[in-house]
């Protein structure tokens, strides 16, 4: 059973339930193959010991190790975080620098696995999450493009290309992205919305090159929407910090 062929549910891997079936998902189809495969200390390709282990079990492993890479990079954004608050600019310097290194490596892990499985479309997503932290935004639009090519109801995608979206100022593509999840996949929409609102506040204190007519219109379309829709999830700080 290739990974490509399972449907995940549609919470953030950032969240302990979404975490959790991506593992589950990923041991049942490592075990459906029923091939021996060691794990060396810094996973990947380093780990095989078996010369006849098939190119979709290698794109599994390289995914997972991206993952944990992924993992890392995001418990160093909430502590950049906590220093930050703390006012101690050098451990946030520092800590930037590791996590930047840190998405870096995931990156390539992603796309060793790509290289095994072009169509293993969990990592074309989660190598779009990587780009963007990296700010190599057309590449990491382009990641999500190509993987709800592959999966067109792939809920986390849709709802991470929106927040680049958003990051770019594109704020119709990002509204088009909510309206279609609202009815599908309601977790990600409220995320989305909330995501929205981060943005909306951000820019509202300071917003640079945006235009304050396109902010303005923006809160009159959340607040339109969220009367429509009704009441959605507040997410916490520390679960913003790691979208």
């Amino acid at each position: 059973m290739a990974l490509r062929s399972l449907r995940f549910a549609p919470t953030s891997p950032t969240h302990p339930l979404g975490r959790a079936c991506v593992v589950c998902a990923l041991a049942l189809a490592l075990a459906s193959q029923a091939v021996a495969v060691g794990g060396g200390g810094g996973g990947g390709s380093t780990g095989f010991n078996d010369a006849d282990t098939s190119p979709g079990q290698k794109a599994i492993l390289e995914y997972k190790t991206g993952e944990r890479r992924l993992d890392r990079a995001r418990e160093m954004q909430q502590e950049i975080l906590e220093a930050r608050a703390a006012g101690d600019e050098k451990r946030v310097a520092k800590l930037e620098k590791k996590a930047t290194a840190m998405y870096v490596r995931a990156e390539k892990y992603f796309r060793k696995a790509l290289d095994y499985d072009e169509d293993l479309y969990q990592a074309w997503s989660s190598l779009g999450y990587t780009l963007r932290h990296l700010d190599r935004w057309d590449e990491a639009l382009a990641a999500y493009d190509r993987a709800i090519a592959l999966e067109p109801r792939y809920a986390e995608a849709v709802e991470y290309r929106a927040e680049a979206y958003l990051e770019l100022g594109r704020l119709e593509d990002a509204k088009a992205s909510y309206v279609q999840l609202v009815t599908w996949v309601r977790p990600m929409a409220d995320r989305l919305m909330a995501k929205m609102e981060t943005w909306v506040e951000a820019r509202t204190a300071e917003s640079g090159d945006v235009d304050p007519a396109q902010i303005a219109a923006l809160v009159s379309w959340i607040e339109e929407r969220k009367e429509q829709d009704g009441a959605f999830e507040r997410f916490s700080a520390a679960d913003r910090a790691t979208w």
